[in-house]
This record gives structure tokens, C-alpha cells and sequence, in this order.
């Protein structure tokens, strides 16, 4: 397998120094944004086309059955912002029925050789819009020019992968580096939890190895020692939360090396990974109201299995 260059500098820095902060932590964590490296993005696209994992394509289908809606919704001269871009998938049909309405498009990733790829493409494909490409981790300060009208596009749940507090401050920051009076926001909705469950725990165990490859690459970028088999993907549903809650567990008391740092765990002891929060339309509306965004309107599929949710900035 071809692996991505090794982080350099200041990334690399900062992703020793969020591994070690967060395995000598109590309980042992690791910040979610690191499972998306060049590896992990390939496993979670592979994700997003299992028959049990049914988000990705709940939300596509919102957003193709309500894009006219949606674009009255949004209005005229409007400028698209997407954080997380990758291929811009969700965010076409939503630019087709803008048609001449949108003013522009602006495709944020770190990923920057697929960002202008997309951005060429985008331009192409819709000769009127004003595309811009960012390349710009969007969990961190950056600067970009700031649109009128400006919207930001946020499909895919993201904010469900984080806490509640550290959720509103990224889209807080995002409409302070962007400038934009509305947000658009794909967020999964609270279900019977076998459903939920088998989503996130599939039986052909490529959820594993997505999770799993955070401690592969630890290994690759921090001269680590996991032994990675030894971990298993462990998934459970918190009632308390309403989030579905994902580790790496060892069964057995091992020692671990990371960049020279010796990490000691207890049999039974796991590593956090991930949240998958879930809302109905009343809590998430809560939500937003604390980042200072009043609900617009929804939209969701005939399951209300997944919503789409368009919030003013107060």
C-alpha cells in the first residue's frame, strides 16, 4: 500500500504532541481529525458505501430531493463555503438547482492536490460561478477572503463527531473566518439503536481497520510499537449522550513505545476514538443556539433517518 508522507514540521509536532497528551490521558484518547489521513479517508469513502452504513447516502438523497427548495431557501447571489470538501459530492445538487443564483463556490481541505482538482473541475462544470479553493485545515484558524451572502455547507455530521462545547466553537470560528450570515448542516438523527449500532460496528470489518489505522500510522509517523491486532474496535451507545461511542480495546496488559515515551495499558483498557452524536430536530436546534444560530428550517428523509438543517447567525 502506498502510504502518505510522513507529517513535517510544525503538523508533525502537533500530532506527537495531541498522541501523547492523549494516551497519557484518563481514559486514553485520540482526536478524531488524525484518522483521516491518506489511508484513512480511502477507508471511511469505503465506508460510506456499506449497505449497513446508511448516512452518507440518507443525506445525498435529502439533498437531491429538496435542492430546489433549498436554493429558494438560500436565495440569490449566494457564495457557497465547504469545509471538508473532498470530492464536493453533496454540495452539486444543491449548485445545479442555484444555477446562476450562486455567486460562488469555495472548497476548503487539507488535502490540496485533490482541493484544485476539484476546484478545475467545479469551475468547468459551472463556467459562471467564482470557484476558490482553500487549502486549509478548517479545525484550525486560517484566513480566506470573506464573501457577501456567504453560506456555510457542512454535510456529513461532523459536529456529531465532537463534544457539544468543542462543536459550537468550530462553527463559531467558522463564521468569524468566513464571514457567513447562514449555515446548512447535515446531522444524523437519534434511531433504535441496532441500527445504529451495526452502522458503526459493520460485519465486514472495514469500520475496524478505519479505526485501526490510527495506531498503524502512529506507529509510521511517531516510531511506535502498537501491535495492532491486539486491539479490537469496540462500539457502544450512550444513553446518557445519545451518541454512539467507538475505542480500541486490549484485552491483555501491554507497554507501548510512541516517539520514546512508554505507554503502559491495563487488560481491558481502551483508546477513545470517536463520537457519533445524535440529535431529533429539538435538540439539535438546542445545539446550534448555543453557537449563536437560530433554526431556519429542515429537511429530512421519509425515515427521518438523517436531517439537513438551515440556521441564521443570530
Amino acid at each position: 500500500m502506498d502510504y502518505p508522507p510522513v507529517l513535517k514540521g510544525a503538523e508533525h509536532a502537533e500530532f506527537a504532541r495531541s498522541v501523547l497528551s492523549g494516551l497519557t490521558a484518563a481514559p486514553k484518547t485520540l482526536h478524531a481529525r488524525w484518522l483521516y489521513d491518506g489511508v484513512g479517508a480511502k477507508l471511511f469513502e469505503a465506508i460510506t458505501k456499506l449497505d449497513h452504513y446508511y448516512p452518507t447516502r440518507t443525506e445525498m438523497a435529502i439533498l437531491e430531493a429538496n435542492a430546489d427548495e433549498i436554493a429558494d431557501a438560500l436565495g440569490d447571489d449566494v457564495t457557497i463555503v465547504e469545509p471538508g470538501a473532498g470530492e464536493a459530492t453533496k454540495v452539486r445538487p444543491l449548485l445545479a438547482a442555484l444555477g446562476p443564483r450562486a455567486a460562488g463556490y469555495m472548497p476548503i481541505d487539507i488535502a490540496e492536490e485533490q482541493l484544485l482538482a476539484v476546484a478545475d473541475e467545479m469551475a468547468a462544470l459551472y463556467p459562471s460561478l467564482a470557484v476558490k479553493g482553500i487549502a486549509a485545515d478548517f479545525f484550525r484558524p486560517f484566513s480566506m477572503d470573506k464573501p457577501e451572502r456567504a453560506v456555510i455547507f457542512f454535510p456529513g455530521s461532523t459536529v456529531g463527531n465532537m463534544s457539544l462545547a468543542d462543536g459550537q466553537a468550530l462553527m463559531r470560528s467558522l463564521h468569524e473566518m468566513s464571514g457567513a450570515d447562514r449555515f446548512l448542516i447535515g446531522f444524523d438523527l437519534l434511531k433504535d439503536r441496532q441500527t445504529l449500532i451495526d452502522a458503526y460496528d459493520d460485519p465486514a470489518g472495514i469500520t475496524a481497520a478505519f479505526k485501526k489505522n490510527v495506531l498503524q500510522r502512529i506507529n509510521r509517523e511517531l516510531d511506535a510499537d502498537f501491535d495492532v491486532p491486539n486491539f479490537a474496535h469496540d462500539v457502544r451507545f450512550n444513553e446518557a449522550t445519545s451518541a454512539i461511542e467507538m475505542r480500541l480495546r486490549t484485552d491483555e496488559a501491554v507497554t507501548v513505545t510512541v516517539a520514546g515515551h512508554p505507554i503502559a495499558f491495563e487488560a481491558g483498557e481502551a483508546i477513545h476514538t470517536e463520537d457519533s452524536r445524535k440529535y431529533t430536530l429539538e435538540s439539535f436546534a438546542d445545539f446550534a443556539r448555543g453557537a449563536n444560530l437560530s433554526p431556519v428550517k429542515a429537511w429530512t428523509d421519509p425515515q427521518e433517518q438523517f436531517a439537513v438543517m438551515l440556521l441564521s447567525v443570530d
